[in-house]
């Protein structure tokens, strides 16, 4: 693999450059914003297997816990069948995991959101909030007294 992206031609350019002499492991280490250790076995990895050393690993494979495109059109068709287009997204999922189909809420909420499903909540009216009235004005100045308990003034 090649690098593709800006940050990996940049670990590709001075670890190339510190492979031949033109910057110091501390300079690489400085610029790159790593250890001497990890551009040491930068170093070590591209003197071995070349640019692919600069490419993360995961690049390009497909994640594990990636939910397969068949299952998710199941999960909005089902949704968009007439018996539970009025199930909220909680209901809904305990449907699915009594019909073998075992995902958290937040999963599948994302797959209903993504496919531009909400779900419906009854939601009360918002009341409109009266503002507390404000003291009337006293008709002289220092007419408000205000007393404690303590005997000192």
């Amino acid at each position: 693999m090649t690098p593709t992206s800006q940050k990996e031609f940049n670990r590709a350019y001075y670890i190339r450059g510190a492979c031949e002499g033109l910057f110091t492991v501390r300079e690489v280490a400085e610029r790159l914003r790593l250890c001497t250790r990890r551009v040491k076995y930068l170093k070590a990895a591209y003197r071995k297997i070349g640019d692919a050393a600069f490419v993360h690993g995961n690049k390009g494979r497909v994640p594990v816990n990636k939910i397969p495109g068949d299952i998710r059109k199941k999960i909005v068709a089902l949704k968009a069948a007439e018996p539970y287009t009025r199930a909220n997204f909680t209901h809904f999922m305990e449907i699915l995991q009594e019909q073998g189909v075992s995902y958290n809420y937040t999963t599948i909420r994302n797959i209903l959101v993504n496919a531009g499903i909400e779900s419906p909540k009854r939601r009360r009216p918002n009341k409109e909030k009266v503002p507390h009235p404000p003291r009337p004005r006293r008709e002289a100045f220092g007419e408000l007294l205000q007393a404690d308990a303590s005997p000192f003034d």
